[in-house]
């Protein structure tokens, strides 16, 4: 079984977010975590047979002999993670205004900053989705492999 402490762990090398530092709580955190991950599950629609136990906090791989995801897998539902992440900040001008100190804010108009938010996003959906893809054409392939491409 694969924890879900292992999957945050590879989403916060990659994504600094000042607001989930803010979270002193560390259940908080988890929620905030949890609800990310919930969500990039059901978006990588092509990860089937596992079992999420949102209690024990773990994932496990029904058709893996020691129940845990690859490093494919889990890198796939970190960027999952990383477009929920960023989705909110597109939508919400006032979030990234928040993230800026006032001179950065004041450097850059909002409308250039926001154009970088979708851009980012954009980028970010379509990294999930190519390898999302790449996952289930190689998991259905006829020689079964989900082994790194």
């Amino acid at each position: 079984m694969t924890s879900f402490d292992e999957i945050y762990e590879v989403y916060l090398n990659r994504v600094v977010d000042r607001g989930l530092a803010k979270l002193i709580e560390e259940e908080d955190r988890y929620k905030d975590l949890q609800l990310k991950l919930q969500m990039a599950i059901a978006r990588f629609t092509d990860l089937k047979d596992i079992e999420v136990d949102f209690d024990a906090r773990t994932i496990t791989k029904t058709t893996s002999d020691d129940g845990k995801l690859s490093l494919d897998e889990i890198d796939i539902l970190v960027c999952w993670m990383i477009v929920e992440w960023a989705t909110p900040l597109v939508l919400n001008e006032n979030a990234i205004k928040e993230r800026l100190t006032s001179t950065d804010y004041a450097l850059y108009s909002p409308a250039n900053m926001l154009n970088q938010m979708r851009n980012l996003l954009t980028e970010s959906e379509r990294r999930a989705d190519r390898l999302s893809v790449k996952y289930g054409y190689l998991k259905n392939s006829k020689y079964g492999k989900t082994s790194r491409w």
